[in-house]
């Protein structure tokens, strides 16, 4: 809607966030994300498909960007996020931050990414896992060699705020 533009006004933070406190909005889900990690790891053992795991960055503490350090030689690594929840766009709203700059300071809602070869084998892990540790699974893009002389790894965030490269 229209608050993502910045239009809506700033004592409608309540309603922005469905009634739930901001306190309640920061802790909830707290995330031990070492847990979902291991048993990521543990289920792609099991399945004989470790090989299948290329990295994971926990994105808590370095922005949705974050996933730019993983790997060497001129990665690209391209992120379709889906819309931030809601108390993302409150601080967006309040900030007045740019929607660029809040993707590089916050995970705006996603707390890890799992890059992995494209198999049935390795979706179906992480299905697997997601569902057992009860949290959302997002195919977020791909990653591709870059197709300048570019040594340095890039990211491409396609949003329902705009489009960057980082």
């Amino acid at each position: 809607g229209d608050f993502y533009r910045g239009n809506m006004k700033p004592n409608h933070s309540v309603g922005l966030l469905k009634g739930v406190t901001v306190g309640q909005a920061l802790t909830s889900p707290t995330r031990q994300w070492a847990i979902v990690i291991r048993k990521i790891m543990e289920e792609l053992e099991r399945k004989n498909a470790l090989h299948l795991l290329h990295g994971i960055t926990m994105n808590t503490g370095g922005g949705a960007t974050k996933i730019r350090h993983l790997g060497k030689g001129g990665i690209r690594f391209y992120k379709e996020m889906p819309p931030a929840p809601p108390l993302f766009s409150l601080i967006q709203i309040r900030s007045q931050e740019e929607w660029r700059a809040m993707y590089q300071t916050f995970n705006c809602g996603i707390g890890i990414d799992v890059v992995g070869q494209d198999s049935r084998l390795f979706r179906d892990a992480l299905k697997a896992v997601s569902e057992e540790c009860q949290i959302n699974l997002h195919r977020l893009g791909e990653c591709r060699p870059q197709t300048e002389e570019k040594t340095n790894n890039s990211v491409m965030i396609y949003s329902p705020y705009g489009v960057w490269e980082y």
